[in-house]
Formats: C-alpha cells, sequence, structure tokens
C-alpha cells in the first residue's frame, strides 16, 4: 500500500493496487473529497513540471491539510528538494508522491498516521 498523488487535482489517496484498472491503462482516484476521476494515460502526461518553489507550494497545502508536525514537515520539505535536484524532469505530483510516501514510511507498520 503506497500514498499516490493525483495530477489531476493534487490529493493524495491511497493506492490499493486494483490490478485490473493498472492493466487497461487507468486508475481510479477515490477520496472523501476529490476529483474522484478514473486517471489514464491522457491525464498524466498532461501533468505539470514547475520550478521548486510551485512544488513546494502544492507540498505546503498538503502539509497544512493533513496537519504534519514540524519534523514530518522538515523531512517531507527536504525530500522534495532532494527528489527535485536529482531528478528535474520528474512532474511535480512524481516528487511530491516519493515524498510523501518518505514521510509515511514506517506509518504503515505501526499503525500511525504521517501526523504523528
Amino acid at each position: 500500500m503506497k500514498l499516490k498523488i493525483c495530477p489531476l487535482c493534487d490529493e493524495v489517496f491511497i493506492d490499493y493496487g486494483q490490478r485490473d484498472y493498472y492493466a487497461a491503462g487507468k486508475f481510479p482516484v477515490i477520496y472523501d473529497s476529490g476529483c474522484g476521476t478514473l486517471l489514464n494515460d491522457a491525464i498524466m502526461n498532461n501533468a505539470q513540471c514547475s520550478s521548486l518553489n510551485t512544488v513546494k507550494s502544492k507540498a505546503g497545502t498538503l502539509a497544512k491539510k493533513y496537519k504534519l508536525s514540524e519534523s514530518k514537515k522538515k523531512l517531507f520539505f527536504n525530500e522534495i528538494k532532494k527528489v527535485k535536484q536529482k531528478h528535474p524532469n520528474y512532474l511535480d505530483y512524481q516528487v511530491i508522491e516519493i515524498a510523501i510516501n518518505k514521510v509515511a514510511e514506517g506509518c504503515y507498520d505501526y499503525g500511525t498516521s504521517i501526523k504523528e
């Protein structure tokens, strides 16, 4: 189970690995309040790749929404900076997705949330 970022609306969702959708080249995005769309290659390829400041701005919105602790927020933004510097051609949602999963590492095993 991994956290994913929707490139359409920049929301976080959990990837449960629904292989039937992956085989068709699309997967569902479902949250309490989100776009609830089926993402396909066209949407993924139209996601934007922007500057580090823009990515940090999007990440800041997510950090505030999910009320990350100061230590997790620091790890989150440091990871974003590392990924963006190492892979400048990654799309914004990919950079944020890698960073949020780094923050969430270990939370799955212990039943804690990313806020703790």
